[in-house]
């Protein structure tokens, strides 16, 4: 089962970094499922197994980002430190960017 969920982790993550960078060269609707499956060297059908649409994989890009601000948020929040007020706000910024290309 682990091995499997690495491949799956693996394809997805081809996909989600084709798509990221077509999207900026191209943008949005100007990329088609083709163009993602050309830049990710991943397969129709292996692309239909993870996602119904290209749609689908721009939501599942921005909930794994969203993924990755809630961790570092609940990381820092086990610390047991005092927060500091900015804190939540240095944090977003933070996140924004390391991530800038997207945003």
């Amino acid at each position: 089962m682990t091995e499997r969920d690495r491949r799956i982790r693996r394809t997805r993550q081809a996909l989600a970094d084709a798509f990221l960078s077509l999207v900026l060269e191209k943008g949005y609707e100007r990329i088609t499922v083709q163009d993602i499956l050309d830049r990710a060297d991943v397969g129709r059908s292996t692309f239909y197994a993870h996602y119904d649409n290209k749609h689908a994989l721009l939501l599942d890009c921005f909930d794994d980002m969203q993924q990755r601000l809630r961790s570092e948020s609940d990381t820092h929040s086990r610390t047991g430190r005092s927060i500091d007020p900015a804190w939540p706000a240095a944090l977003v910024y933070e996140h924004a960017y390391r991530n800038q290309h997207v945003y």
